[in-house]
């Protein structure tokens, strides 16, 4: 029944508001995104049946004026205000959208919060109006903060890399010591069998490096790229020693 009124109300075509606006003030955004988000909003005014005019145009109903504040990476605060032409306040709406693509949303409400207390102000009543091309939309805003997921898998992928190489060193240095002592280099059999097992407890620390160096790389370099698109937990835990070692890895990916 309220659509069905206010239809025929539109139909009707009666004298409409007819407010003039400026674009928005902003000092920290581009002169391209505040002329978008002015033609945005003005067409938001349209579709709730009040008349807009450029600034310099006859508006007997007064100014529609608004300002935009950066906020975070590409949102903005919204602050409107109508005025009758003899400067007296008739509405104001402020908002915060904390991100590009939510500022047209805020525009849209402040559009229709603002329309019907103008319109409960003034006793007036909506008249169809037709909506102005929009100038081209502001470029999305292209991030160059890593998330914190990409920076622990970039992390991880590092650590891996280190451990890789100390167990390849320590490989390297194991069969080093194994063949001096095939060669019988060590002055004597006690020296001999200090210097077996030493190259005995290298090689299996090599190898826990080697696996443990192996599974963080290939995991972080994962995990950097599956959370640099989503949310993820990914925790993995090594303990190493000359005699035996271990690895745990736990994680939740949505």
């Amino acid at each position: 029944m309220t659509s069905l009124c206010l239809a025929l109300l539109l139909l009707a075509s009666p004298e409409p508001l007819t407010f003039a606006m400026p674009a928005f003030e902003a000092s920290d955004l581009p002169a391209e995104e505040v002329a978008y988000w002015s033609a945005v909003f003005a067409n938001g005014l349209r579709q709730q049946g009040i008349k807009v005019v450029a600034a310099d145009a006859e508006a007997p109903d007064g100014t529609v004026r608004g300002e935009l504040t950066r906020v975070a990476q590409s949102g903005a605060r919204v602050d409107l205000r109508v005025l009758q032409p003899d400067g007296r306040a008739l509405a104001a709406f402020s908002m915060t959208a904390q991100s590009q693509g939510e500022i047209s949303e805020v525009l849209q409400r402040a559009a229709q919060e603002l329309a019907g207390e103008l319109y409960r102000r003034t006793q007036r009543v909506p008249s169809r109006q037709k909506a102005e091309p929009l100038p081209p939309a502001p470029a999305a805003p292209v991030s160059t903060k890593l998330k914190p997921g990409v920076g622990i898998g970039i992390a991880l992928a590092l650590l891996g890399a280190g451990a890789l190489g100390g167990g390849a060193y320590l490989l390297v240095t194991s069969r080093s010591q194994l063949s001096a002592v095939a060669r019988g280099e060590p002055a004597s059999y006690f020296a001999a069998q200090q210097q077996a097992q030493s190259a005995r407890d290298l090689s299996i620390v090599s190898v826990v490096l080697l696996g443990t160096g192996g599974v963080l790389a290939a995991g972080g370099i994962f995990y950097a790229l599956y959370s640099g698109r989503v949310n993820t937990f990914f925790n993995v835990s090594a303990m190493l020693a000359p005699g035996g070692g271990g690895l745990s890895i736990s994680g939740a990916f949505p």
